[in-house]
């Protein structure tokens, strides 16, 4: 179940980051599989990201993983919510500023 449309996007977006291409089963709307079997964009991309491996290291994956899930620990899903607000700019604002950090720290080593 998607709980929160803005995080499960966002993981989604960054899903496809890093493997750098779309991936059109996640823009289809939910259907049947080939065995009879209904199938949602949410159990494709959760399926996507258990096994994900990443060039980023293990916590752009878990950071994804939270993003798709709307899970940050506060047992809440409203960005309204202040908890959440704050919650998600430490697990995924902070992180991509910290990678960003570090990608230029590795440009100029270069």
């Amino acid at each position: 179940m998607i709980r929160n449309p803005y995080t499960f996007t966002l993981g989604i977006i960054l899903f496809e980051l890093t493997h750098q291409k779309s991936r059109q089963p996640l823009k289809d709307e939910d259907r049947l599989n080939e065995g009879g079997v209904f199938i949602t964009k949410f159990d494709l991309i959760n399926r996507f990201t258990v096994g994900m491996v990443t060039p980023w290291g293990r916590g752009y994956k878990k950071m994804v993983r939270k993003c798709i899930n709307c899970d940050f620990g506060e047992g809440e899903y409203d960005l309204r919510n202040p908890r959440l607000q704050m919650a998600f700019y430490r697990d995924v604002v902070c992180v991509l500023e910290k990678m960003e950090q570090d990608l230029a720290e590795l440009q100029k080593e270069r």
